[in-house]
């Protein structure tokens, strides 16, 4: 058994943000700790990237970091209204979310062009007698 440090990303922080977080565990491999602290509260657990770094450290850093890991105000507010209160303190560790191959937003001339394509599809099936309107319903 080896003692990790695993630095994620966690979430609550407001959209397009992430918190920064560390986790000390114990465990076989680094693999096996980033899985125990993906599964952890508040960690995201759906992105690929929530798993920023796995780190082995020696037994006396796993005490210090559990130490500081129980004072944390992030982890130990039970709903965003606490977490305002420590807001002063969390800010240094919250980030924003980057895009790592997700596609960006569209704007808004690409979302009108597509409202105007299928409009003319609709238009043209309604034409030939596709579209079939229940008005009695």
């Amino acid at each position: 058994m080896g003692f990790f440090e695993v630095t994620a990303k966690c979430g609550h922080v407001g959209r397009g943000q992430f918190y920064m977080g560390m986790f000390y565990v114990r465990a076989e491999n680094g693999s096996e700790a980033a899985a125990l602290v993906r599964q952890k509260p508040r960690v995201k657990h759906h992105h690929k990237d929530a798993i920023l770094s796995v780190v082995n450290i020696c037994y006396d850093e796993y005490i210090a970091g559990r130490e500081v890991y129980k004072t944390n105000p992030y982890f130990n507010c039970k709903n965003r209204q606490e977490q305002r209160i420590h807001e002063g303190e969390l800010s240094v560790d919250i980030y924003a979310e980057t895009n790592f191959g997700k596609r960006e937003r569209r704007d808004d001339s690409d979302r009108l062009a597509r409202l105007k394509a299928e409009r003319r599809f609709l238009r043209k099936m309604d034409k030939h007698g596709y579209i079939i309107y229940d008005l009695g319903a």
